[in-house]
């Protein structure tokens, strides 16, 4: 986070705080953005939001927290109608980055639509394991070129079980709790 970088960079395309509100213009209008997140986040996921929303306010946008329910959010979402979206749970079952959901053009999780990008994905799916690495490695430098989205937070799995729980297994592909498998002695 580089505040002072920010603002130079905002100065240099134009905007200014005229009027000395602390919010930045240009051509007479705001610099002002809304962030879209559901109606069933968390008290901990709001103040991450809240977070974002602070630090845009230092360098000079006017930020608005648009907090709306499930189905709105899922039709907003769906036609591209936000600024910033914020979102949580994307994970996709298999041995691929989770890009595939988000990402992947056919999805359109993220209304990002690079043809390239697909057919990497496509290639990853039809290769073999020794070869993915490679492909996912171009695959993440494309996001980060193309930004379509960026992650701020990712939460750590702490998993713990007794000496009597067997067969327990976590996984990075499934970070969901699986029983199936799993005894207990008595």
């Amino acid at each position: 986070q580089d505040k002072e970088e920010a603002k130079a960079l905002l100065e240099k395309s134009g905007w200014a705080d005229t009027n000395g509100d602390g919010t930045l213009e240009k051509d007479g209008k705001d610099l002002e953005i809304s962030i879209l997140v559901g109606q069933s986040w968390s008290p901990r996921e709001i103040k991450i939001v809240q977070a974002c929303q602070s630090q845009l306010q230092d360098v000079g946008f006017k930020v608005t927290i648009n907090q709306v329910e499930s189905a709105a959010f899922s039709e907003i979402e769906k036609a591209g109608e936000f600024d910033i979206i914020m979102r949580t749970g994307y994970f996709v079952w298999g041995p691929y980055p989770h890009h595939v959901k988000i990402h992947f053009s056919k999805n359109y999780a993220s209304h990002y639509n690079n043809p390239e990008y697909d057919e990497l994905i496509m290639k990853s799916e039809s290769v073999s394991d020794n070869e993915k690495p490679e492909i996912y490695k171009e695959i993440q430098q494309m996001i980060l070129d193309d930004l379509p989205a960026f992650y701020i937070v990712h939460e750590e799995k702490i998993v713990a079980t007794r000496s009597n729980v067997h067969g327990y297994e976590i996984s990075a592909e499934d970070p969901w709790l699986e029983l199936k498998g799993i005894t207990i002695d008595k």
